[in-house]
């Protein structure tokens, strides 16, 4: 199992019913790669309070 995070400082939750962008959007496409790809994936915030940003990680499964 390979997990792979990420981190910023928005304390906003990732949204768990992501849609695909559109294909004329720049952004909006990254979460949707993820959750296509990854076996699981989750978020946590960095500071309890929620006034810290968050963590994003995915797991991938070993072929």
């Amino acid at each position: 199992m390979l997990r792979i995070g990420a981190w910023d400082a928005s304390p906003v939750p990732p949204p768990y019913d992501v849609e695909v962008a559109s294909g004329e959007e720049e952004a909006g496409r990254g979460l949707f790669l993820v959750r296509a790809c990854a076996d699981d994936w989750g978020w946590h915030p960095l500071r309890q309070g929620g006034d810290g940003g968050k963590y994003v990680w995915c797991d991938l499964a070993a072929a």
